[in-house]
């Protein structure tokens, strides 16, 4: 790993920062501005959105749904990026909190985010973004029976 690697993740890690801030202020155009024009993001049984057009009706949909801005706070930690080239790939745990009136537990779910980046014209952008719920707090543990996956070449 070389300087450039280093200033590369921490380029990545402000970009995961970046969005979960826009989602909870409801910054729909920083939102969709953190991704690639040809993006992908999985939401598992919430779909999967190609594309700005596609990515900014998504999240647009999901504020309205949730109450944003002023309902969520997205906790993005313990990331695990590694850069090759202009690509690089990172997977975050997620804790989202609902923070509604009345609310007597605020946790609402615990995942993680499995990502590609590519850098052009020499920004880091989220080209490829799917959650893995682990839980939720509607059905509980999501994956019962199955590992998250292993993170090769550690």
């Amino acid at each position: 790993m070389d300087l450039d690697d280093l200033i590369s993740m921490e380029q990545i890690r402000q970009l995961r920062y970046t969005y979960s801030w826009c989602y909870d202020s409801g910054d729909l155009d920083g939102l969709v501005a953190v991704f690639t024009p040809d993006a992908v993001c999985g939401f598992g049984p919430y779909g999967t959105w190609t594309g700005h057009d596609e990515i900014r009706e998504g999240f647009r949909e999901s504020f309205e749904a949730t109450g944003v801005p002023g309902t969520t706070m997205h906790a993005v930690t313990n990331p695990v990026i590694r850069v090759d080239s202009d690509h690089a790939t990172g997977k975050w745990f997620l804790i989202d909190l609902i923070l509604g009136p009345g609310e007597q537990n605020p946790l609402r779910i615990v995942a993680y985010y499995d990502d590609d980046y590519r850098r052009e014209a020499g920004q880091w952008r989220i080209a490829r973004s799917d959650i893995r719920f682990i839980w939720t707090a509607d059905t509980g543990r999501v994956l019962p029976d199955e590992p998250m996956e292993k993170l090769s070449g550690t």
